[in-house]
This record gives structure tokens, C-alpha cells and sequence, in this order.
């Protein structure tokens, strides 16, 4: 696996345009077919809300409330059933084991490291770099920092993959142009967020562990996108550059309604908080007032 670049969004600048309540670009809202539902009981603009915020596309996918922990009509035993089954939890122990691999860079290091590597050299050059630009930029970095050959076979293996999906994103107007995919991070956080809410769903989580579990999914995305926007193309791009390739332009495109609502629907959280989120702290969840 290719090591992390310690690449860091310090020199972002926050876009406002959609917490302004501008228009939301035309071809996102006729991409926007999902319904995006709120639970008046959730928490809405809390430590809270902005962590379970980052699952706002899952949750619109699957037509539940974005800003719930416990997912309205299911029961702990059929939770249980369906952990044991599709991922062989049967404990809380084996919940925290899992969770702790939907939050290790691992699961999605090369993809990350080659895409927040492209980034940093964009920064330096000061304008967008073409294919065989940005993947020389990106073997100077293996040369320079003594990688393997395996490295450099991870970076011919996935720049095919990562140029093809930068078109679906600026064709969809996901991103806006001259903004580059910063990661993949967003396709990370969901997995988290998903994967704390089947574990108060099932019991095998706590109060403290979903508080804990939460305030890592915020550790885990501040400073890695510069706006909601930008944080929504590391979901879609995330969930098609892990797929199987003959599955990569499906997965892209089933998920885009739901990334599209979450950008353009007056009331998501992606158009009601700001982002990057604040450096939250257990404290901050603590005294947030909430209950699953």
C-alpha cells in the first residue's frame, strides 16, 4: 500500500455558495431523484448532526431520515441477523473490530494517496494537470520518497480509473470545473456512519461507543475537502473507484440521485452546515442533548 502523503486541506477556502442559498446548478437538480427525509426529533445543526451529516447520501439511498441513529422499522434481532450473515458480527466486540476497519486508511490507501498526492501537485503548479501530468507528478513523489515497485503498479493500475471517473464528475457537474477530486474520503465516512448505526440498531453499541464512533468519523474528514460539494464527489467517486471495473460506471450512476438531492434540497444538511466542520471535541458530543 502506498503511504499517506500527509497531503492536508490547510488552504482551503470554504464555499458558501450553497449555505447562501444560491440556485443549485441545473444539472445537479434534474440528477436529483431521491427524497430527503428529517426526523423533527434528530439533532439538526449539533456535533451531532454534522457527523451523521456525512451520510446524508446513504441515507437518502435508502429513504430513511439522514440526521437518525436507529433506522426507523427495523428490529435489533433482524439487525443482528443481517451482521451475522453479510459480515459475520456477532458481538460487540466484533462491532468494534469492524468499525475500526471502516475508519483505517487502509481500505482505501492507494486510491486516497494517489488522488491527495495529484492534488498537492496541482496546488504547486498552480493550475489543473493532464493525465500524464499529474501521474509523472505522482511518480517524482514514489521516486522521492523510496517506494516500491508495487507503488508505482498501483499508480499505472488506477490513473486509467481515476481520469475516467473525473469525467463522470465534471460531466454530472458534481464538481465545478478547475476543482480537482481530493480523495476518497466521503466513501470512507459513509461506510463508518452506516456501520454505527446498525451497531445501536443492533445493541451492540452503547451510547459512549456511538459517541466515540462518530467523533472519529469527524476526526477522519476535517480538512479533507474544501466544501460539502467537493466532499460529495469523494462519495460518488469513492464508491465507483472501489468497484469492480465493469461495475464502476453502475455504481457511479446509482448513486448520483442521492449525492445530487443531498447538494440541491433546501433543507439537507449539506446546504444547512458548514463545512469543514469545526474541531470538535467528546466534550461537544457529551453535551449535545441527543438519544438513539
Amino acid at each position: 500500500m502506498l503511504p499517506d502523503p500527509a497531503v492536508t486541506g490547510s488552504d482551503y477556502l470554504i464555499d458558501d455558495d450553497l449555505l447562501a442559498g444560491a440556485p443549485p446548478d441545473p444539472a445537479l437538480a434534474a440528477a436529483a431523484a431521491g427524497t430527503l427525509t428529517v426526523d423533527p426529533r434528530g439533532p439538526l445543526y449539533s456535533a451531532v448532526a454534522q457527523a451523521l451529516a456525512t451520510d446524508a447520501a446513504t441515507a437518502v439511498a435508502d429513504g430513511v431520515p439522514w440526521n437518525v441513529i436507529r433506522i426507523p422499522g427495523m428490529s435489533a434481532y433482524e439487525v443482528r441477523v443481517g451482521l451475522s450473515r453479510h459480515l459475520q458480527i456477532n458481538s460487540p466486540a466484533d462491532w468494534v473490530s469492524y468499525l475500526g476497519t471502516t475508519l483505517d486508511h487502509g481500505g482505501i490507501g492507494d486510491i486516497d494517496t494517489v488522488l491527495r498526492v495529484r492534488a498537492e501537485a496541482a496546488r504547486s503548479a498552480g493550475t489543473d494537470l493532464a493525465a500524464d501530468e499529474w501521474t509523472g507528478a505522482v511518480r517524482d513523489w514514489l521516486h522521492a520518497t523510496n517506494q516500491p515497485d508495487a507503488a508505482y503498479a498501483a499508480l499505472d493500475r488506477l490513473a486509467p480509473a481515476i481520469d475516467e471517473v473525473d469525467g463522470w464528475l465534471r460531466e454530472t457537474h458534481v464538481l465545478p470545473p478547475g476543482v480537482l477530486l481530493p480523495g476518497i474520503v466521503g466513501h470512507q465516512a459513509s461506510y463508518a456512519v452506516t456501520a454505527i448505526r446498525y451497531g445501536a440498531q443492533s445493541g451492540y453499541a452503547d451510547h459512549a461507543a456511538v459517541t466515540q464512533g462518530l467523533l472519529a468519523v469527524v476526526d477522519l474528514i476535517t480538512g479533507r475537502a474544501a466544501s460539502w460539494r467537493e466532499y460529495a464527489a469523494t462519495v460518488l467517486a469513492g464508491a465507483a473507484l472501489t468497484a469492480e471495473p465493469d461495475e464502476r460506471r453502475a455504481r457511479f450512476a446509482a448513486l448520483l440521485p442521492a449525492v445530487a438531492t443531498c447538494l440541491t434540497a433546501r433543507d439537507s444538511p449539506w446546504r444547512t452546515l458548514r463545512y469543514p466542520l469545526p474541531e470538535l471535541t467528546i466534550t461537544d458530543f457529551q453535551e449535545d442533548s441527543w438519544d438513539y
